[in-house]
């Protein structure tokens, strides 16, 4: 059994172009990519991978999500940043209580 690997849009058009110009079977496809079988079939079942691909999405990763608390986020990695350029230890309850008290503050104006 393999351990789950998530597979880019490239890999997957690869996988795409392998079955219908080498004539492997799923099963040596699977194992040459290191793919689950429903990933596999998953891929066959639309055409959403080629026209991804095709569209110039082919090298793109996923996109992060916005957080709610993204200007917190941002905050307490200038932080963090400041924090480990002069050296200081932090630890996460450190990092937890900045991010607590950095939240307060942005809650109160």
């Amino acid at each position: 059994m393999h351990k789950k690997n998530v597979l880019e849009i490239d890999t997957k058009m690869e996988i795409i172009k392998v079955k219908e110009k080498d004539n492997l079977s799923a099963k040596q496809i699977i194992e040459k990519f290191k793919a689950g079988k429903s990933q596999f079939y998953e891929i066959f079942k639309t055409n959403e991978i080629t026209e991804l691909w095709l569209n110039g999405n082919g090298s793109t990763k996923r996109k992060m999500r916005k957080t709610a608390n993204e200007e917190i986020n941002e905050i307490v990695w200038e932080w963090f940043v400041n924090a480990r350029s002069r050296n200081l230890p932090i630890s996460e309850p450190i990092l937890q209580t900045q991010a607590k008290d950095i939240a307060e503050k942005l809650r109160k104006n």
